[in-house]
């Protein structure tokens, strides 16, 4: 097996994928990324904010992963409209900037449907609950969660039970305590950006490390300014 059939940071690297901008995929300044693109767990949950390259991540990690471990994905949004601008920009867009993304997409093609060599992905509006009846699936990703009805996407989750697999990831804002993707960050072990200061503490970066007096990021333990630098080299820890 090949090392871009195990490692999408790999298969990124080799094929020089990029956004649907035609921008390279780099992992400097969104060096919080790379662990996400790396986690392959069956059950994934990730409070995000927007213009994070959350999205593109998402679209790039279903595409593969159908490919190399032979996944039906069902990927969720709240409406059909959303359906039809998220894949008519961004999905299509991802395809046309990579040539290797183009030749896995086969014979089915449209806005709700890609086929990828001999698995599928259906991008479906969560509020259509007749679109989950038929279908079997491998892997939901619901993504804006919180956005969507939430027994609506209970329907869906049931077309995971016959899979060997039964993956489900959910991403979104959060809206409200115990509800939605909180819920469910509530059962992770609640992974947590920590950083370390040049006076030596390392911490979680939340809103303690806030100076709303001076509009600036402040460490709790020194009072002094946490630079740019000291948050993007931060790390991934759990905190549950």
């Amino acid at each position: 097996m090949k090392l871009e059939q195990v490692s999408i940071r790999a298969w990124m690297l080799l094929n020089q994928i990029k956004n649907e901008s035609g921008k390279d995929i780099e992992f400097h300044f969104h060096r919080y990324l790379r662990d996400i693109y790396s986690d392959n767990s069956k059950y994934l949950c990730c409070l995000k904010a927007g213009q994070i390259g959350f999205s593109t991540m998402a679209i790039l990690k279903t595409i593969w992963l159908s490919r190399n471990y032979g996944m039906n994905i069902g990927y969720i949004l709240p409406t059909v409209e959303m359906v039809q601008k998220f894949v008519g920009s961004k999905v299509n867009g991802i395809a046309t900037q990579n040539p290797i993304i183009s030749t896995w997409m086969k014979d089915k093609d449209s806005i709700t449907l890609k086929q990828i060599d001999k698995n599928y992905i259906h991008y479906l509006g969560a509020m259509t609950e007749r679109s989950a009846i038929m279908l079997s699936l491998d892997m939901l990703v619901a993504d804006e969660y919180d956005k969507a009805p939430q027994e609506i996407l209970e329907t869906y989750d049931s077309r995971l039970q016959h899979s060997t697999f039964g993956y489900k990831w959910i991403f979104s804002n959060p809206t409200h305590p115990d509800f939605g993707v909180d819920r469910f960050w509530n059962m992770s072990d609640k992974k947590m950006w920590h950083i370390k200061h040049s006076c030596g503490k390392e911490y979680i970066m939340g809103e303690n490390c806030i100076n709303y007096t001076t509009e600036q990021y402040q460490c709790p333990e020194c009072k002094n300014i946490i630079t740019a630098e000291e948050i993007r080299m931060g790390r991934w820890l759990p905190t549950a």
